[in-house]
């Protein structure tokens, strides 16, 4: 009620200004209830002072969605002084208005901020512009419009006319945002950039690039991004191509690629034959991606994946846990199974100063019961971090390696192995990538412990912190 009096709102468009943030802060809270052209001006002034700064940008927020529209034209006309690359809270601070423009349900007011931002004369830099259109496309999404749909939609007495007018536009800025993303001679956050909004690029040539780029690229974070932007695609050709390049990624990329198949029913019945057929191991199905396949909304997929993603073990790995579930009940020696872990596991788990780190980080061992712990060991691809799935790297010369991927490249590939040796590949040389589909812990741990040294192991894993100063009742001796 105080921000109708002329006073207080002459005093907060003046407070737009001024140079200490928690004034402009408060100022732009109050501004945020009232219309008018000079509030839209004070609001730009303050998002402007400080784009970088999540508590400006929210306290702008206030204002919407009354004043969303002008205020996005605002943030876009300052970024032609910034041109060609506005600072990275201008582009984000357009982002964001025009995402909340996009969610909201003024057909009108969304029309318009798509034909300025589309409209090759704008004055806006074409980095804001590109924010922008993200942003919008995002915010449609948010309530299940297609940006592209969104077009033959706009209204007006002239309508069929200026949709073909952005229609064409729009794909003319497509065409160029997928050339910049597929050139090689950009850098790599660049092309990521386009990538995102090749996402909302329903058309063929934006498809053909980042099928490329998700199979071809050179860069992870390329073939990430590309692979993320696809599961917006709706092509039949797209769950195909997943598929096929799926055996050579690597784990970030696999993880895209299965988000991108899981989005449509479509690709969730692919998935799921390759699933059937062994081409893709089980356990590349984490428990959130397996929910998401287990309930979405086609009752035939929902009980075909619930039936195939049962973790159900082999017959002969059933067998050897049932032999060993004896030495949960054994006494046992921590310090005897010390020595069996620095014999058979230190190769690769270090534990209590003993080993090395290549395999994933056993040590915080006391959530977990013995019985989890003797299932670890014995059926070691039950359940397999992807970040240390084993991965085999043939080489032009024929030469085979075999081990975990520790880092990568757009010009090598570093693999881990056991006893923590490492080898950098040139990606010049390398023929095939393809993962096993397994851990790099090998079955058949049975075969080098009796089921008392099992029991020590066990022991010496879950009290290993407690060996030089035992906590009464927990190890002490024997046990």
């Amino acid at each position: 009620r105080l921000a109708d009096e002329p006073a207080l709102r002459a005093k907060a468009i003046a407070a737009a200004a001024d140079a200490e943030p928690c004034v402009r802060f408060r100022a732009a809270l109050v501004l945020g209830g009232l219309l008018g052209d000079d509030v839209v001006v004070a609001l730009a002034k303050i998002a402007l002072a400080a784009p970088d700064d999540a508590w400006t940008r929210t306290a702008v927020a206030t204002a919407l969605p009354a004043h969303t529209g002008p205020l996005l034209a605002a943030v876009l006309q300052s970024s032609a002084a910034q041109a060609p690359s506005p600072a990275a809270g201008v582009q984000l601070l357009a982002r964001e208005l025009a995402a909340a423009l996009g969610a909201s349900r003024d057909p009108t007011a969304i029309g318009s901020a798509l034909t300025s931002i589309v409209n090759q004369n704008a004055s806006a830099s074409p980095a804001a512009r590109e924010a922008a259109l993200l942003g919008l496309a995002q915010g449609l999404q948010r309530r299940g419009v297609a940006l592209t749909d969104l077009v033959d939609q706009l209204p007006g007495s002239a309508e069929v006319r200026e949709s073909a007018e952005v229609r064409e536009s729009l794909a003319s800025w497509f065409a160029t945002i997928a050339r910049a993303a597929a050139d090689e001679t950009n850098p790599a956050p660049i092309r990521v950039q386009k990538v995102a909004l090749l996402r909302y690029d329903d058309s063929e040539p934006g498809c053909d690039t980042l099928l490329a780029l998700v199979s071809d690229s050179p860069e992870q974070s390329l073939r990430v991004a590309a692979a993320e932007a696809l599961a917006g695609h709706t092509a039949k050709r797209v769950g195909p191509a997943l598929v096929a390049a799926f055996p050579a990624q690597t784990p970030a990329v696999r993880r895209a690629m299965l988000d991108a198949l899981i989005a449509r029913p479509e690709r969730v019945a692919l998935l799921l034959d390759e699933l059937e057929a062994g081409r893709i191991a089980r356990s590349e199905i984490d428990a959130s991606r397996a929910g998401r396949m287990t309930n979405g909304g086609d009752a035939a997929i929902r009980q075909r994946a619930k039936k195939l993603l049962a973790q159900a073990l082999p017959a002969e790995r059933q067998k050897v846990l049932d032999d060993y579930r004896a030495a949960l009940d054994l006494p046992a020696d921590p310090l005897a199974g010390k020595e069996s872990f620095a014999r058979h596991c230190a190769t690769c788990h270090r534990l209590a100063g003993v080993g090395v780190d290549v395999a994933p980080d056993i040590s915080d061992s006391r959530v977990k019961l013995p019985a989890q712990l003797l299932v670890d060991i014995l059926n070691p691809n039950q359940a397999i971090d992807n970040n240390y799935a084993s991965y085999t790297v043939v080489m032009l010369d024929g030469a085979v390696h075999t081990g975990i991927i520790a880092a990568e490249t757009a010009g090598s590939i570093t693999l881990r192995q056991p006893e923590n040796k490492t080898l950098d590949l040139l990606r010049s040389d390398v023929e095939l990538i393809r993962s096993n589909g397994v851990s790099l812990m090998p079955e058949g741990f049975e075969k080098q412990l009796s089921q008392q040294q099992m029991a020590d192991l066990i022991s010496f894993i879950k009290n290993w912190r407690y060996l030089e100063q035992p906590i009464p009742g927990t190890v002490s001796g024997k046990q």
